[in-house]
């Protein structure tokens, strides 16, 4: 597990575990809530930077503590957010990890102290490789780094890889949802 503490809201930090997996699961997100998992399943081929997850998470965050949630949880804010998109489905398809897809970010904002235990007997319900980064955030991003899907990642933030940009983006994307 790698933790993140947040600058914006110091009493609050982002836990992240990385799996793999060697191919599709069916049922991936029935078995995490079976499990009582409370967290974003993201798409890891999507997450390239540091602050491109915390801003997104920073963003659902005040979110979620002013009153304005979209979704039912604040994990599924910071899909939202993440997305940088105004619609919730399109976002949701977009940035959710989902069968098919070979790595998944588990990201839980302020998780309880066995909510590791979870993760782990998740991914052995269903196979996947716990990527242990031994509590180092700078592996954890080298790792995302390195095997991000660039184009992806394009698609997703309108052609720019620039990390001043989507942070830029996710921050006016959540400011246009307050006017509407």
């Amino acid at each position: 597990m790698v933790e993140i503490l947040l600058e914006l809201f110091p009493t609050h930090s982002v836990c992240l575990w990385a799996l793999e997996f060697d191919e599709t699961i069916e049922g991936i997100f029935q078995a995490f809530q079976r499990l009582d998992g409370d967290a974003a399943l993201v798409d890891a081929d999507i997450v390239f930077h540091k602050e491109q997850l915390v801003t997104a998470v920073n963003v659902a965050l005040q979110r979620h503590l002013a009153g304005r949630r979209r979704t039912r949880n604040l994990h599924t804010e910071i899909l939202l957010a993440l997305a940088a998109k105004l619609g919730v489905k399109e976002s949701l398809e977009m940035i959710c990890f989902a069968e098919g897809k070979q790595r998944c970010l588990v990201v839980a904002v302020n998780p309880g102290p066995s909510f590791e235990t979870t993760v782990k007997l998740f991914a052995r319900e269903v196979d996947a490789r716990w990527v242990d980064f031994k509590g180092k955030e700078e592996d954890l991003f080298d790792y995302l780094t390195q095997k991000a899907k660039r184009d992806r990642v394009r698609e997703l933030y309108g052609g720019r890889l620039d990390i001043g940009w989507i942070c830029t983006k996710i921050a006016v994307v959540e400011y246009a949802r307050q006017l509407r």
